[in-house]
């Protein structure tokens, strides 16, 4: 029998199983309901969805009771008409939410019909039909956005949070960064002087060693279906993103995480068949609890790129290392011009790739991993990349440091974050406490954070804050000079310290054509960079005096200033050697004013 294309999109978009009873938080509201998920759009071609309706089992739900989450937005069924439609892209995946209070059995199957309309075709009803047991209820949904004000405030790891999950995320060590979702995904979507694109990746500076990495899994059906869209929790704090996928039956927990110390990434993947956990198929037949077999597939743009102001890519080439299994890519060597490396595989160490594409194009890289689990147990892989400038061996170096020690660093990695939330100024909160005080508190420390992922201390530059990631990974002295200001307001000291006597190892010491005498560069960079360190910023100069002198005052460290005088001395000369005219003013270039001479009459 051929089947027509709609009841072939509803046996390949359906996700079985997916089907589950749910008790709904909506602020301090409790409803009960039912959730799904579908692998395509409920229309075969995608496009803007102008209104859709559900019904089960011949029952219409009300539009106000229908929330439908893409990765691109969360809306409810009432609000769809032409000037606000969802849009759905091929291939995408989607969760939905019924508010149902009278709760339906699970002992029988349920049919359920979507009726879309598509904008352009309003006049078109396109349904999608399926039938499926109902799990048992085992878990909380949370709606957030304007509904909650607050989500994370009464939720925990095993909550479900009914949302995309697609904003932008930096996480950063002291040698490298990566650019993420928060799903876990080594991709984002950034804007930059207009233009959209996905600006993921590993970056150790001066270069981004791996473009976007995104993750896909399939199972026993062949269909590969990709984390991000099935993304249910996510949780952001010391350092580390934890997220839980759950994509029939099977429980995916992602941690990822820039170990402080190393030019690289991990990402965790737990995973658990939650088979047992599932509706019987047949109410005479036990589900049988086989192993399952799974396959973990790694998409990765294996482009390097050197990175800063400008963005340049470079011609490279991949290659399969049987010795530790993993991919490793580095650019054509050219003369005059920085070498880049880039290794990325899975740990355990003995874990051999099932399947590496290396030969397309544009560069994308593929490398699969396969995985027994038992029902009931968990399993455990983890994706490990790593990249450098030196030579190759440094970059294998790093690679296998990381992939033997993933484990601690993870520890490491959460008692830095910990003690530097402790150690400088905190905030001590408890439950009882107003609400408005605890989300002040909660924003204090992610703004900590920020400041600890712009730290730095990157091969060739030293100790300083960058500009801005991903972008400006070099150190602005203009940039520099104001943020100084933050490390202070919360007793950073020791990092306030190097920061300033890096910059001041780098002052002019006399007046040439490129700098005046106690000029501090503009930026600090390095060889392998896009730019050399260089003079010319009309002002930054004029932060650090400032600067010092509050570290002084805040420390009673005059040994500083006995030692640093002279150079403190040129800071403040400098000012007055750019006052070249006598007006008390700072000159920047020679600009010729004439003013005219008006008088007025009362």
């Amino acid at each position: 029998m051929v089947r027509t294309l709609d009841k072939t999109h509803t046996v390949l978009s359906y996700i079985e199983g997916s089907l589950k009873k749910v008790i709904i938080v909506n602020g301090e509201n409790l409803q009960h309901g039912l959730i799904f998920s579908l692998l395509n759009p409920p229309v075969p071609l995608g496009g803007n969805i102008v209104s859709l309706d559900i019904y089960i089992d011949e029952i219409p739900i009300p539009k106000r009771a229908i929330f439908i989450a893409t990765s691109e937005d969360v809306v409810n069924a009432s609000i769809l008409s032409e000037t606000r439609p969802i849009p759905f892209k091929p291939f995408q995946s989607a969760r939905f939410l019924i508010i149902k209070e009278d709760i339906v059995s699970s002992k029988r199957k349920h049919k359920v019909v979507i009726l879309s309309k598509l904008e352009g075709f309003e006049q078109i009803i396109v349904p999608f039909t399926f039938s499926d047991y109902i799990g048992e209820q085992r878990e909380k949904i949370f709606i957030p956005s304007n509904l909650v004000d607050d989500p994370d405030s009464s939720t925990n790891n095993e909550d479900t949070i009914f949302k995309n999950f697609t904003t932008p995320l930096i996480l950063s060590g002291k040698k490298a960064y990566i650019v993420c979702s928060s799903n876990a995904s080594v991709s984002a979507n950034w804007t930059w002087m207009g233009a959209r694109y996905d600006n993921g990746g590993l970056y150790v500076p001066p270069a981004r060693s791996f473009g976007r990495i995104i993750v896909e899994i399939s199972m026993d059906d062949g269909v590969r279906k990709r984390l991000p869209n099935f993304v249910v929790s996510s949780k952001h704090e010391n350092g580390i993103l934890s997220t839980r996928t759950e994509v029939a039956g099977l429980q995916v927990k992602r941690t990822l995480f820039v170990p402080i110390e190393n030019k690289g990434f991990v990402m965790r993947l737990e995973l658990l068949d939650r088979f047992i956990d599932l509706p019987k198929l047949s109410l005479k037949k036990k589900p049988q609890k086989s192993r399952r077999n799974i396959r973990l597939h790694f998409l990765i743009d294996g482009n390097i790129t050197s990175y800063g102001l400008a963005a340049i890519s470079q011609s490279n080439f991949s290659k399969l290392r049987s010795d530790d299994n993993c991919l490793q890519i580095e650019t054509a060597a050219k003369k005059g011009i920085a070498h880049y490396y880039g290794a990325i595989g899975a740990a355990p160490k003995s874990l051999k790739p099932s399947k590496v594409l290396m030969d397309s194009f544009d560069n994308d890289l593929e490398i699969s991993y396969d995985l027994d689990i038992e029902p009931g147990k968990t399993c455990e892989l983890a994706l490990i990349a790593a990249g450098s400038f030196s030579t190759l061996e440094d970059c294998l170096d790093e690679y296998r440091y990381i992939r033997d020690n993933y484990r601690q660093l993870l520890d490491d990695t959460e008692n830095h974050f910990k003690t530097v939330l402790t150690s400088t100024l905190h905030i001590e909160t408890s439950p009882k406490q107003n609400y408005t005080i605890l989300k002040l508190a909660r924003a204090f420390q992610k703004a900590k954070v920020s400041m600890e992922y712009l730290k730095a201390e990157y091969d060739q530059l030293g100790a300083g804050i960058c500009a801005g990631l991903p972008r400006f990974p070099n150190y602005w002295a203009r940039d520099t000079g104001w943020s100084l200001r933050g490390y202070l307001s919360v007793g950073d000291y020791r990092f306030v310290f190097r920061v300033i006597e890096n910059f001041l190892r780098h002052q002019a010491r006399k007046t040439s054509k490129s700098a005046i005498k106690g000029e501090l560069p503009m930026l600090i960079s390095g060889k392998s960079f896009l730019h050399s360190t260089t003079f010319g910023s009309a002002d930054s100069t004029f932060l650090f005096p400032w600067a010092i002198r509050e570290y002084v005052y805040c420390t009673g460290d005059v040994h500083f200033l006995t030692e640093r005088w002279s150079s403190i001395i040129d800071l403040v000369n400098w000012g007055l050697l750019k006052d070249e005219d006598g007006d008390g003013l700072v000159d920047q270039g020679k600009v010729q004013m004439t003013f005219k001479h008006y008088s007025m009459k009362v």
